[in-house]
């Protein structure tokens, strides 16, 4: 029983903490795993496709005008705020 216990209470956590930040940086690189800005993606094309459901992309500084599909459950964010972060195209 102390067992069953231990697992009922180790579930919730680790489905809460399996969510990433995917980093994306106009200075990172697309072969990158961008999940740090020392190791960002170049694109959010890039930071979306490494992305899984219930995942943050989280968009460095600029104006970043390639088209973006988004096909699944994740949060695109600025890291600076809009003001520092521009998207023209997104579908």
């Amino acid at each position: 029983m102390a067992r069953l216990a231990i697992l009922l209470a180790v579930i919730p956590f680790a489905a809460w903490s399996s969510a990433a930040t995917i980093f994306v940086s106009q200075g990172g690189s697309d072969a990158a795993d961008g999940l740090s800005p020392a190791t960002a993606v170049a694109s959010i094309t890039q930071g979306v496709a490494k992305a899984s459901a219930g995942d943050t992309v989280l968009v460095g500084a600029g104006k970043w005008t390639n088209e973006v599909v988004v096909d699944k459950a994740i949060t695109i964010r600025s890291q600076f705020g809009k003001a520092h972060t521009g998207i023209d195209r997104m579908a």
